[in-house]
């Protein structure tokens, strides 16, 4: 894939006024999405609160302890809302679970949806102001975006925006943590399996790979996979993030560009629209990765009465239910 094909647009165009540049947009953010799926806005006005958000997210899950951490996880959501340990989520199609932890909020006191629970204020005095201020940014810019793709599909401006008002739509704060992170909490599953979030056998079959660097890995950062939500939008994603529009087992580099924006379609606004939800996944690093990757994930969904797809009825809750009972994998022992 040339990278010509993920084209990269100035979000200032669309809110200038101008008929000229919000059409030049308009039809920027179609071509790249129907192309491959994805498409890179510059200028997207975040980066001050964004900045916050990461001095947060790294005080969460780095300095408060594991068991800290699990007093957030709740099993009973099937990963909505709270934390969630290595080995909660396994991309659908792949065996070994994905090697990260992850923290997911909603809107706040939304009373339709899974109730957020936050580390205590003792804990992270400024983690849930600053998060629900961030989450408010993300969602106003996902319906500037969400009115642009509409405009480009001949759909009247507001119909998926007002699609997605109520809607369960969440941020994620995924951790993606160094090799000896990664082993420490294998091993310590393998040694206390009453507390193991896997299967035991699981476990040291992901830690033998990890270890032996001879052998394929048994998990990567994130498996290949297509975003089930309507939209996802994605600040400043690091190294790793690839994509493979025509899933013939062929991976491009997104490009990376400061004060960005990666956007994506997922498999609900594929059924709306007509646009492509693609394969796309995160990469472990070359050789012994002892960095860290953070990314924070907005994920747009529309409300659960939301028709997805008109020849079928399909609506949203149903496409939810069946959707949680194959992505989330923790299995206990």
């Amino acid at each position: 894939m040339d990278h010509s094909q993920v084209l990269v647009l100035d979000f200032e165009d669309y809110l200038s006024g101008s008929f000229r540049l919000q059409n030049k947009f308009i039809e920027g953010i179609g071509q790249s999405l129907r192309q491959s799926g994805f498409v890179v806005c510059k200028n997207m006005q975040i980066g001050q609160v964004m900045q916050r958000v990461r001095i947060q997210e790294k005080l969460f899950f780095e300095r408060l302890s594991l068991d800290e951490k699990l007093s957030l996880f709740r099993p009973e959501t099937k990963g909505e809302r709270g934390f969630v340990p290595i080995g909660g989520e396994t991309a659908i199609g792949e065996k070994y679970p994905d090697l990260k932890e992850y923290f997911e909020f909603g809107r706040e006191q939304d009373l339709q949806h899974e109730v957020n629970v936050w580390p205590t204020k003792e804990l992270l005095p400024d983690f849930a102001p600053t998060m629900i201020e961030m989450y408010a940014m993300q969602e106003q810019r996902m319906h500037y975006i969400l009115q642009a793709i509409g405009q480009y599909v001949g759909m009247e401006k507001d119909m998926l925006k007002s699609d997605t008002i109520l809607g369960n739509s969440v941020m994620r704060l995924n951790f993606y943590p160094s090799q000896e992170y990664v082993l420490q909490v294998l091993r310590q599953y393998i040694e206390q399996p009453a507390k193991a979030q896997i299967k035991v056998e699981l476990a040291q079959q992901m830690e033998a790979a990890l270890c032996d660097t001879g052998l394929f890995p048994r998990s990567i950062r994130a498996g290949k996979h297509k975003d089930s939500n309507f939209i996802t939008l994605l600040y400043e994603p690091g190294e790793g993030l690839q994509v493979s529009p025509h899933d013939d087992g062929t991976w491009e580099d997104i490009p990376y560009l400061k004060d960005s924006m990666v956007i994506n379609i997922g498999e609900k606004l594929e059924l709306k629209t007509g646009l492509p939800a693609t394969m796309h996944r995160v990469i472990n690093p070359s050789g012994n990765f002892s960095v860290s990757r953070y990314t924070e994930p907005f994920f747009g969904h529309p409300h659960r009465n939301c028709i997805l797809d008109e020849k079928s009825g399909l609506v949203d809750h149903q496409y939810m239910n069946l959707l949680l009972a194959k992505r989330y994998t923790v299995v206990g022992n």
